[in-house]
């Protein structure tokens, strides 16, 4: 008699666990702001990170690519030679125009080349790809230089 109690029991629980399966735990999925229809522009400074919330690429003259931080920094490049490869980075080639939050405008320099490395170019698919090193510095002299250091991968018009 005790053995068919046990055995029921343990019927019982076998089937509470074969049929109980616990309620799915729903979460809001993971956003990346920085994740933009057109791409995106990732970059560092002295101070912390940001990326484009807004932005845009065009290839005209020269290839014109822009991002606005939601935190308030900007940073536009405006490439010259942006072919497969590794570019310098100054104030007549390649050069970056940086704005911080607060506001102060900074430029690459000629006599402190940085890196610009583009790993994608593709005019038929209108993308283009890289990351880049530089110290843009204020014209002004009244703030310290700023190092740069980033990402991009964007879709340009033309």
């Amino acid at each position: 008699m005790m053995n068919r109690y046990i055995l029921l029991f343990l019927v019982s629980i076998s089937l509470c666990f074969s049929g109980c399966e616990e309620d799915p735990v729903y979460t809001n999925p993971v956003v990346d702001v920085c994740l933009l229809p057109n791409g995106f522009i990732k970059w560092n400074d002295n101070i912390g990170s940001y990326c484009a919330t807004t932005a845009f690429a065009d290839e005209a003259i020269t290839m014109t690519v822009n991002g606005i931080s939601a935190n308030g920094p900007t940073i536009t490049f405006d490439l010259t030679d942006y072919a497969t490869g590794t570019h310098p980075i100054t104030e007549s080639i390649n050069s970056i125009y940086y704005t911080n939050a607060l506001g102060f405008a900074f430029t690459s320099s000629n006599s402190n080349p940085g890196t610009l490395n583009i790993t994608y170019y593709s005019p038929s698919n209108h993308q283009i790809k890289g990351n880049f090193n530089c110290i843009v510095y204020d014209p002004s002299g009244l703030n310290a230089p700023v190092n740069l250091s980033g990402s991009f991968s964007m879709y340009y018009t033309f």
